[in-house]
């Protein structure tokens, strides 16, 4: 009932701006975290991706998703660019260690802390979540929403915020 009552307030919000900006609104659906269907959500995002990938999350868990990224870039060719948050980041440990050992996208590191996750797919669909992407067993304390977003457009406006956080971060891989 509350994840309904939140999509709705979303879809509200959303035509809400569309309104103040003169433009048509985008279609978005609303994914309750963390649930299954999150994890399950970012792996089909990065699966459907054919041109590239860029990405802005403090850390990146559990390892299916750090898998799927692999797989994008090593197997299906995806040029794959990854932002993490500055805090706890250490070479050849963690996110960046996995990346690193794994030849994993370019990596850079944002010179200000943040939270959340923004991913863009082939300037096409972006998911974005404000729930700390590390999904660890514990992570159930955690709740709730990410949002699903099939416009080009707003994609394009979400990635090129990413691109500016790697410019003025430092790069690592």
């Amino acid at each position: 009932m509350v994840v309904a009552a939140a999509a709705s307030v979303g879809l509200q919000s959303d035509r809400w701006l569309a309104a103040k900006l003169g433009i048509t609104p985008y279609h978005s659906e609303f994914i309750s975290t963390p649930a299954p269907n999150y994890i399950a959500g970012l792996i089909a995002i990065i699966d459907h991706a054919r041109a590239e990938i860029v990405i802005s999350a403090p850390r990146i868990a559990p390892a299916s998703v750090l898998e799927a990224l692999k797989a994008a870039e090593h197997e299906r060719h995806v040029r794959v660019l990854i932002v993490l948050s500055p805090e706890d980041l250490k070479p050849h440990q963690g996110t960046l260690g996995w990346l690193q050992s794994n030849n994993v996208g370019a990596v850079y590191a944002d010179s200000s802390p943040f939270y959340g996750l923004s991913i863009v797919v082939d300037r096409s669909y972006a998911f974005i979540s404000a729930v700390p992407v590390a999904m660890k067993a514990d992570a159930g304390r955690f709740g709730g929403l990410a949002q699903l977003i099939r416009d080009k457009g707003t994609a394009n406006i979400i990635r090129e915020q990413i691109l500016t956080q790697a410019h003025r971060g430092t790069r690592y891989r």
